[in-house]
């Protein structure tokens, strides 16, 4: 297994991950954002090809929290959708984590309102097979 950092847009220094293996002699990877506003090099890895199975991503505030937002760094589900658009052709599964409790099912919503059946709203307790 390999694991490279690469550095994403935070107010703090921040990385994602991308986890590479090999299953049955065939390359996939996941990739695990941490806290990440637009960002550009993360989505040039994943845009490289179908070996990206999942990208794990944080989508914290909704949308009426648009500045706030930007200025700490965080997406909301607009967000997203532009740095999803970053992935060109290629529509990997994507997993949302880190949002802020408050306002959990007012991001489901808006999430909802995408109309992308790749992104999935992670549960407690899920498992996830890549």
């Amino acid at each position: 297994m390999n694991v490279t950092a690469i550095l994403v847009h935070h107010t703090v220094e921040t990385v994602a991950y991308v986890v590479e293996a090999q299953t049955d002699g065939r390359p996939m990877s996941a990739i695990f954002v941490g806290d990440t506003s637009p960002t550009e090099e993360i989505w040039r890895v994943a845009g490289r090809g179908e070996d990206i199975r999942a990208i794990f991503i944080e989508t914290s505030l909704p949308e009426d929290m648009t500045d706030l937002a930007e200025l700490t760094g965080h997406l909301t589900p607009a967000g997203l959708a532009r740095e999803l658009k970053k992935l060109g052709a290629y529509h990997p599964q994507i997993y949302l984590y880190h949002m802020k409790i408050q306002y959990h099912r007012e991001i489901q919503r808006e999430i909802a309102l995408l109309g992308n059946g790749n992104v999935h709203v992670l549960q407690d307790g899920q498992v996830i097979r890549i």
